[in-house]
């Protein structure tokens, strides 16, 4: 594979990376964090693969003779990592929404869960203050 295709392979699984970051977010946005773990699976699947492609442009650069590295070749590649880098970022802002979803979601559980809490507290105290035997005496006073 040329260095310009595995560039524009790279590219496209940014763009992968950046469409599932967004599909997510607006699951997450809708208070659904069901798919959270695919979602993760889904990046780590395509990190790999970015790793892969990183690999082997360094080898394909390593190894380009000086004369094949053109003025041509050098804009091209610098305009694609300069798209990279828009994507990265717009992946980076879309992250930032998404742990705020997520520690939205952890905030209100916790809440729930000290609300469930203290709940139980209040029953455990009423029945302790209530109901002291099995009844035989409130039913010696009536």
């Amino acid at each position: 594979m040329t260095l310009l295709k595995l560039l524009q392979s790279k590219t496209r699984c940014i763009e992968e990376f950046r469409r599932i970051s967004k599909e997510f977010l607006a699951l997450a946005a809708q208070g659904d964090l069901s798919q959270l773990t695919d979602f993760e699976n889904n990046r780590d699947h395509l990190i790999r693969a970015l790793q892969l492609h990183d690999r082997k442009i360094s080898k394909i650069v390593s190894e380009l003779p000086k004369n094949e590295r053109t003025q041509d070749l050098i804009q091209t590649i610098e305009n694609t990592l300069a798209h990279e880098r828009i994507l990265v970022n717009e992946i980076l802002t879309i992250d930032r929404l998404i742990i705020d979803r997520i520690e939205d979601a952890k905030c209100n559980l916790l809440k729930s869960l000290n609300s469930s809490r203290k709940s139980r507290e209040m029953v455990g105290k009423f029945k302790s203050k209530g109901s002291t035997g099995s009844g035989e005496e409130l039913d010696r006073k009536l």
